[in-house]
């Protein structure tokens, strides 16, 4: 372990220079037989556009590992030096460019990334591979640690002694990097951490899982509450306790991802890489560590993040809670947030204690990880919990995530439907198979030498009016995928003029992007996600956009209230002459306000905008229902689990035809399914109502008594596309078969145009669930039948691109 020690103390500081850093780290682990090369390829003109694109000034082929201290492929060494003035996380695009083509004759890289002036600056360390299956450089996979005086080095020190430790196989070397058992491992520790709080309030552990009550073991400082705060605080409502924690716990985690962004100050305006840590220590020495998240955290939370100017936030605090918000370091310095995340609901008014050493413990784990703003992808991770560990967390924390037919999409998948998703878009309208070939392959590449001029303009253009939504959000997988995948195509497309990425990620997020979901909380996290990915490329704080009226909590499957048809709202009249335009002034009106309460961050402004909103569709429905009592049972118009105004809330979209992309995982729930409600038909009896019940005159032509409710999003989404739209989902692969999948099979031949069915067959691709899955893209518009039909089985493992190393892997 001697060496573990030494590589801690070493990637918790500067980096220490080439020399060294292959002594302590190089040698320890390859043996010292390396074939010194020392050439400096920036300087080479293959590589030099490149590395300028990159912002590098240096790449220094330090050498080759010789074969006689390792069981794997040759593996060349490189020393990186990035120009002071470049940001890292800016060009990671345009670094793996360069890396794919530098491994176009190797297979194996080692890069260590470093600043020219290495004081108190982050560094890295790359390990960059092309497996045997990988035809081409365009799948290499780059897995980096990062380490500096406000990191931590604790896994990657624990990796490379086991890595020392073994025959360092290629396998070996895959171990050592890799993010999946890194997210296990935090999220295992994460769940144990909710579960104790949790079983604090409420004496109960919330699940039984072995693993889960191995960890709780493990931690000696469990108490019993002593104060009935589960009867008195929470009225004995166990779901209300854990909903309360929940949402405490996501509000700790986003803040240890804005303190990795440098936007938590201490009391001399010093960014504080542990702000959370120190806050606590604070709380401690002023005797406020038992009443830690009353008085200290939620005075954070409500009069700082979610409070625009300083004077306001000590007033607010004095005035609502009595309390001094200067004992908050920074508390004038941190910036404010707007956006949602930190605003007061319903259950942050109530007073609830735990024990210091609670949070104590709690804040011990988060600091031993590295957080990383930006969300990886399948070929460029950085070894850190990334903003997705908040989905998976979401996801696998969802109150009976498996009666509601919720599973975590794999970033495999995801990428892959995003990536053939905006394929099919841009394809639109191309005539030729050597043009459409061609787009394929600049997105598959991002190759920007693939395009002309005229071609990248073409593709920027239709990429800036492109609309995309999920119906089924979740905790916004697939809407961050094609964020991800959109930023980085408007990268290379402006590879040689300037782009704002902080700009230019809030347009994709204001112009793009729509979600729904019927869960409060998937709506919550994937908000978060969004904002978290806004984050990364700004500068400097800014208020963010509020996503209220982009990702939006609602029944997706209908537009219909009490009998009441509510499609209607909001009007989009077609012209004679064939233009889409909206009917009415109270429409225009709703457009319009939609459009400024986006932006507005100041909270008065805000709320007289919203009821605004609120009171205008309010007028409508009141048009269409003759009945002022009619919504009375509806506490928000705007979010509710029991319908969803499509047409309404997302008019901007109708008023040009539909969405170009739908997109998503709907729920896998059969419709036969009891929903525990005792309800009376038109004779007067009492029945056991179904979830069928609730669809079956909502006029969907897939609808079949002992059909699933993934069937009914089929059709939902092909209606909500504009002709030419194109619809890709992950379902479960039952209506290809099934008895119940008749209608469906019917409505895709007769009113879609099928163009890829992947059938995984039994290859599960859902952790928590046994569920024989497909991927189904259709385009709205006549069938020419010519479905590319792909069978993911045992024996086939060559699926589409990059999918197959993912169904190799669940083979």
């Amino acid at each position: 372990m001697e060496l573990k020690h030494k590589l801690e103390k070493l990637f918790n500081n500067d980096y220490p220079g080439t020399d060294r850093f292959i002594a302590d780290v190089i040698v320890p682990i390859f043996g010292n037989e390396i074939e010194y090369i020392n050439d400096d390829l920036a300087e080479r003109e293959k590589y030099a556009e490149k590395a300028k694109n990159a912002g590098i000034k240096h790449i220094k082929y330090v050498g080759d590992l010789t074969e006689k201290n390792y069981n794997a492929d040759n593996i060349a060494l490189l020393d990186v030096t990035l120009d002071d003035s470049k940001n890292i996380e800016r060009s990671r695009v345009n670094i793996q460019q360069l890396i794919r083509s530098i491994m176009d004759y190797r297979q194996h890289l080692m890069i260590v990334f470093h600043y020219e002036d290495v004081t108190n600056k982050q560094w890295r360390f790359s390990y960059a591979y092309k497996g045997d299956s990988l035809k081409d450089s365009t799948s290499a996979k780059r897995y980096t640690y990062v380490f500096g005086k406000d990191y931590r080095g604790r896994t990657a020190a624990e990796r490379f002694q086991i890595l020392a430790d073994s025959p360092r196989s290629n396998e070996d070397f895959e171990n050592a990097f890799s993010v999946a058992a890194l997210s296990d491992e935090f999220f295992k520790a994460y769940r144990a951490y909710y579960a104790a709080f949790v079983e604090y309030i409420t004496g109960d552990r919330y699940s039984d899982e072995k693993d889960l009550v191995a960890q709780l073991k493990k931690f000696e400082w469990l108490e019993k509450d002593s104060k009935n705060q589960f009867e008195v605080v929470f009225e004995s409502q166990a779901k209300e306790a854990r909903d309360y924690i929940k949402k405490m716990f996501g509000r700790i985690v986003f803040l240890y991802f804005l303190q990795r962004k440098g936007w938590l100050y201490d009391n001399n305006g010093e960014s504080d890489p542990q702000y959370m840590k120190h806050l606590f220590e604070k709380a401690e020495r002023d005797g406020l560590a038992e009443t830690f998240l009353d008085d200290v955290l939620e005075l954070l939370f409500f009069y700082v993040l979610n409070t625009d100017r300083a004077e306001e936030r000590k007033n607010e605090a004095y005035r609502e809670r009595g309390k001094d918000i200067t004992i908050l370091p920074g508390w004038n310095k941190i910036p404010f947030l707007n956006g949602g995340l930190f605003e007061q609901d319903y259950i942050d008014p109530k007073i609830c204690t735990f024990p210091p050493e609670y949070f104590h413990k709690l804040f011990e784990f988060l600091d031993s990880y590295n957080f990383t703003i930006d969300e990886n992808d399948t070929n460029d991770f950085e070894v850190g919990i990334d903003p997705e560990m908040l989905g998976r967390i979401f996801e696998n924390l969802l109150e009976d995530n498996k009666d509601k037919g919720a599973f975590y999409t794999p970033k495999e998948i995801v990428d892959y439907m995003c990536r053939e998703s905006i394929i099919a878009y841009i394809q639109n309208d191309v005539q030729t198979t050597e043009d459409k070939e061609l787009i394929r392959k600049f997105i598959e590449t991002l190759d920007i030498d693939l395009l002309n001029n005229n071609q990248r303009d073409e593709i920027e253009n239709k990429l800036l009016k492109v609309k995309i939504c999920d119906p089924s959000i979740g905790s916004g997988a697939f809407p961050m995928g094609l964020v991800n995948l959109l930023s980085k195509i408007f990268i290379v497309l402006r590879t040689y003029s300037s782009i704002d990425h902080a700009k230019m990620k809030r347009y994709i997020m204001q112009q793009s992007i729509y979600g729904v979901d019927i869960e409060k909380g998937a709506v919550d996290i994937a908000r978060l996600r969004f904002w978290l990915a806004m984050v990364v490329d700004e500068e400097t704080a800014i208020p963010l956009p509020n996503l209220h009226f982009k990702i939006m909590q609602g029944n997706s499957l209908l537009e219909c209230y009490k009998g009441k048809d509510l499609s209607q709202l909001t009007q989009v009249n077609i012209g004679g002459d064939g233009s889409l335009g909206l009917e009415n002034d109270e429409a225009k009106f709703l457009i319009s306000s939609l459009g400024k309460f986006y932006n507005e961050s100041d909270h008065n402004k805000r709320k007289i905008i919203l009821d605004d909103i609120i009171k205008n569709v309010r007028r409508q429905i009141f048009d269409i229902t003759q009945s002022e009592d009619f919504m009375e049972d509806i506490k928000d118009l705007s979010a509710n689990d029991k319908f969803f105004l499509w047409h309404t809330w997302f008019a901007d979209v109708f008023e040009n035809g539909g969405f170009d992309i739908v997109i998503g995982n709907p729920p896998y729930i059969q419709l036969q399914k009891s929903l525990g409600i005792t309800a009376i038909d038109k004779k007067g009896k009492e029945y056991d109502m179904k979830l069928g019940d609730l669809y079956k005159d909502a006029n969907f032509a897939t609808f079949e008594k002992t059909g699933d409710i993934y069937c009914l999003f089929y059709e939902l989404g092909n209606k909500m596309l504009k002709d030419g739209g194109h619809l890709c989902y992950i379902t479960s692969n039952k209506w290809m078969r099934a008895g119940y999948g008749e209608s469906l099979r019917s409505y895709l031949s007769k009113d879609t145009n099928p163009k890829i069915l992947i059938d995984f067959g039994g290859i599960q691709i859902f952790d928590s669930a046994t569920v024989d899955t497909n991927i189904l893209l259709i385009e709205k518009a006549e069938n020419l039948k010519s479905t590319i039909a792909v069978t993911a089985s045992k024996h086939d493992k060559t699926i589409l691109n990059n999918l197959s190393d993912f169904v190799q892997q669940n083979a």
